[in-house]
């Protein structure tokens, strides 16, 4: 599933209810803009969890080469980038999970930017065995 996400910084809220829903297994993209913030140098970590397990994702900062996090843009006054979580990752999560991002300044300043509640469904198509 591909999710558009606009956060507004330093005035997030962690409150609203993005409603996420993902299909286990699928790959999940979500595109995120933030408003009134270059992210040009900043670490940026996203997290996707549930009771037993951890997917840990970071930028090019974080985890130098094949990062999950690309293309930090800046442009008049916000940046975007993309988090990806490949096929598969997500097969043996329970029913509900936990999304949350997170960037970290070149001071070590660390900001939870975004975090969500997400409901995974179960797979429906099984291509090995078909009907």
């Amino acid at each position: 599933m591909i999710h558009n996400i606009l956060i507004s910084f330093p005035n997030q809220n962690l409150d609203v209810d993005l409603n996420l829903k993902e299909v286990k297994g699928d790959t999940i993209v979500l595109n995120v803009t933030v408003d009134d913030i270059d992210l040009s140098n900043y670490k940026i970590r996203c997290e996707l969890t549930d009771d037993a397990q951890s997917i840990q994702l970071g930028n090019e900062e974080i985890v130098g080469s094949n990062p999950d996090i690309t293309a930090v843009e800046a442009e008049s006054g916000m940046s975007g980038f993309q988090v990806v979580v490949p096929a598969g990752r997500t097969t043996d999560f329970k029913h509900y999970g936990t999304l949350e991002i997170e960037i970290e300044d070149e001071f070590g300043f660390i900001f939870t930017i975004l975090q969500q509640r997400v409901t995974f469904l179960e797979e429906n198509i099984d291509w090995q065995n078909p009907a």
